[in-house]
């Protein structure tokens, strides 16, 4: 894959970055806003509320960018994929992304605005958990890797 056939989302994951939306964020530069969904005080899910595209996003906050940095322990590789996870540049920020092992394409990558620092991350066939954690903060998130829209979370007493 050379520069001209990558995406911009591409190339801004290959530069440890991502938008600073709150979304779902793909290779081919697809990208769906989230909007937090809070089922009681304790459990909460994410929606999709727009889709878009990096395009659109980027004449409406063409600077809009968030620097990501991979947390120690929170890198998988399994059946061809890489499972990172880690934190933003911008307070709370965190990042799970799934990208194929043998090229780093981008499947996809969601970042969260108030997620915390991301500490640990495990696959379980076809699901990932993570745990965040900023004290006296900590939330357990599950996402299928094949839907990442099932994203969910559930704050853990500290």
């Amino acid at each position: 894959m050379d520069f001209l056939t990558r995406s911009l989302t591409q190339v801004k994951w290959e530069q440890s970055q991502c938008r600073a939306e709150e979304g779902i964020f793909f290779g081919n530069n697809r990208a769906l806003l989230l909007g937090k969904i809070e089922d009681d005080p304790d459990h909460f899910h994410y929606e999709v509320c727009q889709h878009t595209s990096l395009p659109v996003l980027m004449t409406a906050q063409p600077q809009d960018w968030a620097e990501l940095m991979e947390c120690a322990g929170c890198r998988i590789e399994q059946d061809g994929m890489l499972v990172t996870a880690g934190q933003g540049n911008g307070e709370g920020d965190g990042y799970i992304a799934v990208s194929r092992k043998d090229d780093n394409w981008l499947v996809w990558l969601i970042h969260i605005n108030d997620a915390e620092d991301m500490i640990e991350l495990s696959v379980e066939g076809k699901t990932i958990h993570a745990l965040s954690q900023h004290y006296p903060i900590a939330y357990e998130w599950t996402i299928a890797i094949d839907d990442p829209e099932s994203i969910r979370a559930e704050r853990v007493r500290m």
